[in-house]
């Protein structure tokens, strides 16, 4: 008998403290496949501004007791850091004055638990200092929750791979 109390004390412990877990992924600058994106032909350098207030940490899912929070500002500083390791290995010369500006936030991001797997969402948007304004949508998907790291990355890479292939973005840059 005391053993089944102590068990059942136990298990409410634990839901009481696991409905508090907030989980924070790490995101880390996405690498993407080169491949993928047409080869750029500029001769100027280019500019991305991080345009994403620093808000601090939103919620972007929820589920089994536990909150998963990302920081979107961060979640754009990634995608930028992407981009340039793009132009740059293409030749093109990244720098923070240049004439061809890109001012890119990562305007939401989504986690979903769904029946087999869970999906993350994320939308950019660009503009430019001539008034285009883009937006972009990635969509990746893993195995389980504590894999969502790993889909926010994949998603967030879509998004500058999107950018760097969208023929308006191409034409702003090239001209």
């Amino acid at each position: 008998m005391r053993r089944i109390a102590f068990v059942s004390m136990f298990i409410v412990t634990m839901l009481i403290v696991s409905g508090c877990i907030t989980i924070r992924p790490n995101v880390e600058v996405p690498s993407i496949d080169y491949t993928e994106i047409k080869k750029l032909i500029i001769k100027n350098p280019v500019t991305f501004r991080n345009v994403r207030p620093n808000t601090g940490d939103t919620l972007i899912g929820k589920w089994s007791f536990k909150k998963r929070v990302g920081n979107l500002h961060e979640y754009t500083e990634a995608t930028i850091g992407t981009a340039k390791i793009v132009l740059k290995e293409q030749g093109i010369p990244v720098n923070d004055n240049a004439e061809k500006i890109l001012e890119l936030a990562i305007l939401n991001a989504l986690a979903k638990r769904g029946a087999l797997e869970f999906t993350f969402t994320t939308k950019l948007i660009v503009k430019t200092n001539s008034g285009l304004e883009k937006e972009f949508k990635g969509i990746a998907t893993c195995g389980n929750g504590w894999a969502i790291t790993v889909a926010i990355e994949e998603a967030l890479a879509q998004c500058v791979v999107k950018m760097l292939n969208d023929e308006d973005i191409r034409k702003y840059i090239e001209d």
